[in-house]
């Protein structure tokens, strides 16, 4: 089945989106960033990013290798039709609010599900013509993105492809290396050569 040109650019347009904000991180400080508050703000990110990895693989678990193949009702997706994209979203909550930059959660929101409702809009048709009436069965059952715990349901055993999961495991790892370099960064900032500091900062921000 031909994936649609949304599909296709999903990863290179995160990665762009990606590059973009860790420049944005690099040059700029928040100036409450050293304040006991936005340090629990800064652990609550690194929990959303665990929570996200988790999420992921879990869902990884179910779909990886058959996405195309079978449909996958279970486990994750039984709570909503897109878990990927949900527990992507909390990751990238939380890589903005371990860099203490809040203010980017007004510009991360409309850009993350302004483009992915696309790309989701594009999945589900794809995938409504290939499982056809059991799919929309699914739809009318389980949300498209709103996690409902009371339909919650699992097979007791899944066949799982080991290559296929590794990949999909290494993919998401790296939310995990998020958290290293928003330290990195936070080190850079604070550190000195010759009286300079190594990256200098040159917006600071409000929250």
């Amino acid at each position: 089945m031909i994936h649609s040109v949304v599909e296709k650019l999903r990863l290179t347009v995160t990665w762009m989106v990606g590059i973009v904000f860790i420049g944005f991180v690099c040059f700029s400080r928040n100036i409450y960033s050293e304040t006991l508050a936005y340090e629990t703000i800064e652990m609550i990110g690194y929990a959303l990013i665990i929570a996200a990895v988790v999420g992921r693989i879990w869902c990884s678990v179910y779909i990886a290798g058959r996405k195309d193949e079978e449909l996958t009702t279970d486990g994750p997706y039984s709570l909503c039709r897109n878990p990927l994209y949900v527990f992507s979203f909390i990751g990238a909550v939380g890589i903005v609010l371990s860099s203490t930059h809040i203010v980017l959660l007004l510009i991360l929101i409309p850009i993350y599900w302004g483009y992915y409702l696309h790309v989701i809009k594009s999945e589900e048709e794809r995938l409504a013509r290939l499982f056809g009436r059991p799919y929309d069965n699914y739809c009318r059952q389980v949300s498209s993105l709103i996690p409902d715990v009371a339909n919650y349901w699992s097979r007791k055993n899944i066949d799982i492809k080991p290559r296929v999961l590794l990949r999909s495991i290494v993919n998401t790892t790296w939310l995990l290396w998020a958290i290293v370099l928003m330290e990195l960064l936070e080190f850079a900032q604070g550190a000195q050569i010759g009286g300079k500091y190594l990256i200098p900062v040159i917006w600071k921000l409000p929250f």
